[in-house]
């Protein structure tokens, strides 16, 4: 019976991921905030974006980033990618690079990655204060000097917002420190389980918008009618949930037809 059960479940994974049929999600108000702040941003806007998160969350934080950077990007909005994660450059690179570069965007004018900082709040301190004193090179070996993205920007006021995914407690470093030091509104994707914690900071108003788990990115491609993997996970993942369901109310009819006889 274990192994029928290991069977169904895999089943009720990968056939609506390998189908992958849309589940249309209706929008919450912390992931129509982070809508229409993308929306609201002129061409040319410079955003700093964290890929802050490790290889293992990327199930549910690398839609919101393929997702949230194709629409700044479709915005003529110019990226700067940075990371307080080791895996963050690697990823980056593949969830933001090649959005930009399928969208037929330069890099090094339209989008930059600077890869891994390490020090965690004390490397968003450095790079709030400027990102020619946090770094060197970009993750290719690039002088900043010579990437114009760059040229003319100093501490995060030079920036039009932030927007980061992330698994870890990069989210409220970025309140804390550039929220309450620079005034630069803060958005950004966390994995489910984070999502409680981070609430009390968009309560109070130090974190603008928010896209909860693999469900904020789902939100998102509805919104922007765009399916992706969110959409497609949240199927999957809602299959497994009603089979589970199923299971256990089948379980316990025949548990209690058992007892009665």
């Amino acid at each position: 019976m274990r192994r029928a059960i290991f069977v169904m479940v895999a089943v009720a994974v990968v056939v609506p991921m390998w189908l992958g049929i849309p589940l249309s999600c209706p929008s919450t108000e912390p992931t129509m905030r982070v809508y229409r702040w993308v929306e609201s941003l002129p061409p040319g806007s410079l955003i700093w974006f964290g890929y802050d998160g490790w290889a293992s969350s990327v199930a549910e934080v690398g839609p919101s980033a393929v997702v949230v950077a194709r629409h700044l990007l479709s915005r003529g909005c110019r990226l700067v990618v940075t990371s307080t994660i080791p895996d963050g450059s690697l990823l980056a690179r593949r969830y933001v690079g090649r959005v930009a570069e399928a969208m037929g965007k330069k890099y090094g004018v339209d989008y930059v990655i600077l890869g891994y900082r390490a020090g965690d709040m004390k490397a968003i301190r450095q790079m709030g204060a400027g990102l020619h004193g946090a770094y060197r090179t970009d993750v290719n070996g690039t002088p900043l000097a010579q990437l114009p993205i760059l040229r003319g920007v100093g501490d995060a006021r030079s920036f039009a917002g932030i927007f980061t995914a992330t698994d870890n407690k990069t989210f409220e470093w970025y309140a804390i420190v550039v929220k309450s030091q620079y005034g630069v509104p803060v958005y950004g994707a966390s994995t489910a389980v984070g999502v409680p914690e981070l609430y009390s900071y968009y309560n109070a108003g130090q974190i603008s918008g928010l896209l909860a788990g693999l469900r904020g990115a789902a939100e998102y491609e509805t919104l922007r009618n765009d399916p992706g993997n969110a959409e497609a996970g949240m199927l999957a993942q809602s299959s497994v949930h009603f089979l589970v369901c199923g299971l256990i109310l089948v379980s316990n009819v025949l548990y209690f037809r058992g007892k009665r006889r």
